[in-house]
């Protein structure tokens, strides 16, 4: 028993003997609880960022290829109607002759 309150006094001396040290150590735990948790954060919201990205690839890719079909299409409608156009104008300039 007279060991324990020996020890527990000793113990109390150093903490007195060396607040600083208390303090610093206490900062630099502080200083790394909260970079590992600003690198978790990051790491979290990189992966996010990764999944967005792989969603937003999917929804730009299909777009552009909605758009290419349609202006496929457009394209077609055109060509047919000028082929139209070229084929009534050859008949009335073939009935005029």
């Amino acid at each position: 028993m007279n060991d324990e309150k020996n020890i527990k006094e000793s113990e109390q001396e150093e903490s007195d003997e060396n607040p600083f040290q208390e303090g610093w150590n206490t900062f630099v735990e502080g200083i790394k609880g909260g970079f590992e948790k600003f690198q978790k954060t990051l790491q979290d919201q990189s992966e996010k960022n990764k999944e967005f990205l792989e969603e937003n690839k999917e929804k730009v890719s299909k777009f552009f290829l909605g758009i290419k079909k349609d202006w496929d299409k457009k394209l077609k409608e055109l060509n047919n109607d000028m082929e139209k156009k070229r084929i009534i104008k050859n008949m009335i300039l073939f009935e005029s002759n």
